[in-house]
């Protein structure tokens, strides 16, 4: 079993880095060796698929990583993934028309309504996380009021979102992870 995943680290360390958008990429890569681990256990040689085939379907898992634990400021998980296919629709366009698309383009090509992706950018600009932000996060206000919220918050989360939340603002004296 260990063989099996030494062969196809590339494999699992490549999925992990492209589903690390937005959390560290040592979480991730740690949750895709997770997932390579099960599936060394479930795979099945008989079935007539590759053992990389059946391992790259086990890491798809990972796509939902980004979308439940990504942000701080959460979002239900189908707006997130309507906003991840409106931002890879922007990119290539962006990529190969040399501009933004319009929110019509947008609409037709994703097939999700004028409204919706209207809405779905609109918030896109007002929505702050720290995974965005162009500043070092603070922990204290004028009152010190928010330092208090943010340790009675902090102490609510669960174990992954502690980390999460540790690897992205240094909280604790945590070292920031890229």
């Amino acid at each position: 079993m260990n063989e099996l995943i030494a062969q196809h680290k590339n494999l699992i360390e490549s999925e992990a880095a492209k589903h690390a958008k937005w959390l560290p990429v040592s979480y991730v890569e740690s949750e895709a060796y997770h997932i390579a681990n099960e599936a060394a256990k479930t795979y099945d040689p008989k079935s007539g698929n590759k053992f990389s085939t059946h391992l790259h379907n086990q890491l798809k898992q990972l796509s939902r990583l980004s979308t439940e634990h990504g942000n701080i400021v959460r979002m239900p998980e189908h707006s997130q993934y309507n906003l991840n296919k409106i931002h890879r629709y922007m990119e290539n366009y962006r990529g190969e028309h040399g501009r933004d698309p319009s929110v019509e383009e947008i609409s037709h090509h994703t097939t999700l309504p004028f409204k919706k992706v209207n809405a779905l950018l609109r918030g896109k600009k007002t929505n702050v996380t720290l995974s965005t932000s162009t500043h070092e996060p603070s922990f204290v206000d004028e009152q010190g009021v928010l330092d208090d919220w943010i340790h009675m918050v902090y102490h609510d989360l669960p174990k992954q979102d502690k980390y999460i939340f540790e690897s992205f603002t240094g909280f604790g004296g945590k070292t920031v992870l890229d």
